[in-house]
């Protein structure tokens, strides 16, 4: 069965400068200028967001990991009217919804399901994320498909002055991420990638050589400074999980997505955001065992294009408009 649908909705840092300081003795000591940037407690507790909770990716690593894999997930579960799913489940309840409630987004791209290994492992690498909020209630007007909460993610964009690369292997899996710049102070990359390799280590026990077991994730971005209160983001993310018995029986399940993020700033007091992004989750089923032979093929669709401002009105008030379309196709 095909059907289709259309949705249209509507709806400071502080900065410290310490000047050269040239001390009254025989022997002159400059010191250079240096300017810290951070958040206030004052400017906390003023930007304090209803029902808003702004994750702190730099503190994954105090959290407990499995297998040597920090996930961003399952660290929801330590948040106040958030817990976890359940043993072995990949997804997260909030104040009495089910997973299924929940909104999951990067850069703009819908995630279906997003758990590898039935949920053992999430989908995102810990290592290619930029920043996620985990909106609990009241959600925004602009996120008009979720019941339960929304969690939002972003991709971190590449290093727009220099190189830089890394490689991690854990006891499931290997990651390995390069940034750098294309243009540089314009242009600029970033791309992570992880697999698993159990099924490699099944391939030395004669017994398991037909079973397939593994996971992998893509994620790509590329950032365009187009002019100085223009910026544009193209992100790309390919998540797939395999399992399966040789001529047997097989399960196949993954998001693949892109998006366009623009963001113009014609002054001060406006901001523009306009987000094109397309999702394509894939779940594949097969069997061919006791004279049956059997395939599932299903697919879920997001094409959506979606325009926000920003209205600064005053320094204490500000407005959020918009226009969401969205067009789903489901098999």
């Amino acid at each position: 069965m095909h059907n289709s649908f259309f949705v249209a909705i509507l709806f400071l840092t502080s900065v410290i400068a310490f000047p050269q300081v040239e001390p009254d003795s025989l022997a002159s000591v400059e010191l250079h200028e240096v300017v810290v940037q951070g958040n206030s407690a004052r400017d906390r507790i003023r930007n304090v967001r209803l029902g808003a909770e702004r994750l702190e990716l730099s503190k994954l690593n105090d959290l407990p990991s499995f297998a040597g894999e920090n996930d961003i997930i399952k660290s929801l579960s330590f948040l106040p009217g958030v817990r976890s799913e359940g043993e072995g489940g990949g997804g997260f309840e909030v104040r009495g919804g089910n997973a299924s409630q929940n909104l999951v987004t990067l850069d703009g791209i819908s995630l279906y399901n997003p758990a590898h290994v039935m949920g053992i492992f999430s989908t995102f690498n810990d290592d290619a994320l930029g920043g996620a909020t985990l909106f609990k209630g009241p959600l925004p007007a602009m996120y008009g498909q979720a019941t339960s909460s929304v969690l939002e993610t972003t991709l971190a964009p590449g290093d727009m002055n220099a190189y830089h690369g890394s490689f991690t292997v854990g006891i499931l899996a290997a990651k390995v991420k390069a940034e750098g710049p294309i243009v540089k102070d314009r242009l600029s990359f970033a791309v992570a990638a992880r697999r698993s390799y159990v099924d490699m280590f099944l391939k030395m026990v004669p017994q398991y050589r037909g079973t397939i077991m593994n996971f992998y994730d893509v994620s790509a971005k590329v950032r365009w400074l187009a002019a100085a209160h223009h910026l544009v983001d193209v992100s790309y993310f390919t998540a797939r999980d395999n399992m399966a018995i040789t001529d047997i029986m097989g399960m196949y399940w993954g998001n693949t997505g892109a998006s366009v993020n623009w963001v113009a700033r014609p002054s001060s007091k406006v901001n523009f955001t306009t987000t094109a992004s397309l999702t394509h989750f894939s779940p594949r089923m097969s069997m061919d065992m006791m004279n049956m032979d059997r395939k599932m093929d299903t697919y879920i669709r997001t094409y959506s294009i979606n325009e926000r401002i920003r209205l600064r009105l005053t320094d204490d008030h500000g407005l959020d408009l918009g226009v969401r379309s969205e067009l789903y196709r489901v098999k």
